[in-house]
């Protein structure tokens, strides 16, 4: 696993292109490429898909690629690409973050459907295993649910983690490099925002709240971390989890995900795939 601007990513290629680097996203439930890397790879289509209101405002339609072959060292996966022009705010807006980072697109975890993955961001690793089609005994396990949106889209939450010793949802979004973000009430957690927080979430401001202890299932991650929660995105409709879990927690600990029993553990309680 590599690092680029900071935020873990893989390097790729789509059916034998050059290699390409995309980020890990697991807080989305599609994966994109820009404009420029679907014409570096020469996805079918993608040309003619270009539009032109005038010689002034250049736009982009949104279109979807799919890939027979994402090379990932030895192991090929199959997925479908967003494509993005990272210049035309329309096609941006479509984006699954709404956002577009620096670099060639992120892959989703719809990438590694029925696969077990182990993320040790701590170590810079990346474990893929082949197709699983078995039941995965493991210890201190959380389940992950794919919960739709009324936005648009679902994403995946689990309840494994604990705030202050109480149990919140949560997403898991490698793209967020502070450690946890508050988007709605967490119980046991008193107290509103003390100023701006450095950074922003998906163009959101970031207030700072306190520090407050993370576990996952009773195991601690961080006894002091920087709670802090999103300006206007907090407690807004349609959401269906209230916190955030970013990089700088998921730094402690390698994590499992089992995407076949939709399952999350902390790696050193089972053996890796």
């Amino acid at each position: 696993m590599l690092t680029c601007s900071g935020l873990p990513c893989i390097e790729v290629t789509l059916n034998g292109s050059t290699p390409l680097r995309l980020f890990l996203d697991f807080a989305s439930n599609s994966s994109y490429i820009t404009l420029a890397a679907a014409e570096k790879a020469k996805l079918a289509g993608v040309a003619k898909a270009r539009l032109n209101r005038d010689e002034s405002q250049p736009s982009f339609r949104p279109i979807t690629a799919t890939v027979n072959r994402v090379q990932m060292g030895a192991l090929a996966l199959r997925e479908s690409f967003f494509v993005i022009d990272p210049t035309s705010a329309l096609s941006v807006s479509s984006s699954p973050r709404g956002e577009v980072p620096p670099g060639d697109g992120s892959l989703s975890y719809t990438a590694f459907s029925d696969r077990l993955i182990i993320l040790d961001v701590p170590h810079h690793r990346l474990q893929v295993s082949e197709v699983e089609n078995r039941s995965i005994a493991c210890a201190d396990c959380a389940h992950l649910v794919s919960v739709l949106q009324e936005l648009g889209g679902s994403v995946l939450v689990t309840d494994g983690f604990a705030v202050n010793g109480q149990r919140t949802t949560a997403i898991i979004d490698p793209l967020y490099t502070g450690a946890i973000l508050a988007l709605g009430p967490i119980p046991k957690v008193v107290g509103f925002e003390k100023g701006p927080a450095n950074g922003s979430y998906r163009e959101d401001t970031l207030l700072f709240v306190h520090p407050v202890s993370v576990t996952f299932e009773n195991r601690t991650l961080s006894k002091s971390a920087p709670l802090v929660r999103a300006d206007r995105a907090y407690d807004a409709s349609g959401r269906h989890y209230d916190a955030v879990i970013g990089l700088s927690l998921l730094s402690k600990s390698a994590f499992t995900f089992d995407f076949h029993n939709m399952k999350i553990w902390l790696s050193n309680s089972t053996s890796a795939p």
